[in-house]
């Protein structure tokens, strides 16, 4: 696969991982960033620190994927993404229970 111009790297998890929850992570190298799961966000800034995290919920309950998925990580200059799962899907699924949930008809 050929790497496009300012992409430094672009790696898979040697270890699938099972019964997680997929997720899209956004770092914009020192400022911060934001982690996209279908029932909750996480935003940072800075480096990124449990205690230092701001956790926006929108579903009670997290459904984890079924099977073994590896995560993957792409480098871009200062900036890195990592995802879990298909990360069109990732943020389709935040958009409409953060939706729902905006609109008043979330469980």
């Amino acid at each position: 696969m050929a790497m496009s111009p300012g992409v430094t790297k672009a790696v898979m998890d040697e270890t699938p991982s099972r019964n997680q929850e997929r997720a899209l992570a956004l770092t914009a190298g020192p400022l911060g960033g934001v982690e996209l799961r279908p029932s909750r966000a996480f935003v940072w800034l800075g480096e990124r620190a449990a205690a230092r995290e701001w956790v926006l919920p929108i579903d009670a309950r997290p459904r984890l994927l079924r099977g073994a998925r590896r995560r993957r990580h792409v480098d871009i200059g200062p900036c890195s993404v990592s995802y879990l799962g298909n990360p069109a899907l990732t943020v389709g699924l935040f958009v409409f229970r953060a939706a729902r949930k905006a609109l008043g008809r979330g469980r």
